[in-house]
């Protein structure tokens, strides 16, 4: 039900699709002109217009009321009653229930623009991977989750080698692609419930859960190979692009997830000064 109004006779309603079924179901069409109904079962008549954007009005009232004044007038009189309500039916609809359906249809469009710009908060416009407030969101909560059970994520992070050079040898239009085509490769090889947030430029950060010391590197080398595998056609050229991993968990000693990002980066740097496309854990 959205709304209702009652006097000591009418009942009146601006129901949607779901209550309005329920309403007429058994119910009988005594009269419709296309715009305005009119059901009728043992006990109500009720007049109903749609309103269009699964909305209804609907004024609704005892048979025995509606008819007790009518009950010694003949026929033709009882109808020219009858279209009477009508005609007031559809005035209220043109004036009253225009106006809700048009308020209804601005609070739509309202909720539809602030859920597109809360997820275009989260979400990397380029890459469509998440944005960089949205992984702080979620590294805040990983060590929450991590002080309560002790249990750490692998926390990843990479950037492309080379990337600047890519840049500025094929124009930053060339660089968008290697981008997009990076974090696709990355994302058809992590699970479903893992995370991965553009953190800036070219550098990306992972949360990893159930990935412990043990098996962190063999995973993050299945991310180096998927990029190391791929051909990316700028136009005259191909690209072979490969990125460097650094790895890290929470520890006791942390303050927040900061520092594990910290130790994640340095290991990212100890992977470049070894050769590039290589995974180092710290």
């Amino acid at each position: 039900m959205i709304r209702s109004l009652h006097s000591s006779t009418v009942e009146t309603y601006l129901m949607d699709d779901i209550d309005f079924s329920t309403l007429v179901n058994g119910a009988t069409v005594a009269y419709t002109n296309g715009t305005t109904t009119i059901y009728s079962n043992n006990e109500y008549h009720f007049a109903t217009a749609d309103i269009g954007e699964n909305a209804y009005f609907v004024s609704k009232q005892k048979s025995a009321t509606l008819f007790a004044p009518l009950s010694h007038i003949k026929s033709k009189v009882f109808i020219t009653g009858l279209f009477s309500i009508l005609v007031f039916l559809l005035i209220v609809y043109l004036i009253v229930v225009r106006f809700a359906s048009k308020e209804l249809m601005n609070l739509e469009r309202r909720q539809f623009v602030l859920e597109k710009v809360a997820n275009e908060a989260n979400i990397d416009p380029l890459t469509k991977a998440g944005s960089r407030n949205k992984g702080t969101n979620n590294l805040e909560q990983a060590f929450k989750d991590y002080i309560s059970s002790g249990i750490s994520p692998a926390v990843m992070l990479f950037d492309i080698d080379n990337f600047k050079s890519i840049n500025d040898m094929y124009g930053h239009y060339a660089g968008d692609i290697v981008l997009i085509e990076v974090i696709n490769a990355v994302t058809e090889v992590i699970r479903r419930d893992d995370r991965l947030f553009r953190w800036g430029g070219d550098e990306f950060v992972g949360i990893f859960s159930g990935i412990n010391e043990d098996n962190a590197e063999s995973i993050a080398a299945k991310i180096g190979d998927a990029v190391y595998n791929l051909q990316i056609d700028v136009g005259n050229s191909i690209i072979l692009p490969t990125i460097s991993i650094g790895v890290s968990f929470f520890n006791y000693d942390d303050v927040d997830f900061s520092n594990a990002l910290k130790r994640a980066d340095q290991a990212m740097y100890i992977s470049k000064s070894e050769g590039r496309n290589k995974v180092s854990i710290m």
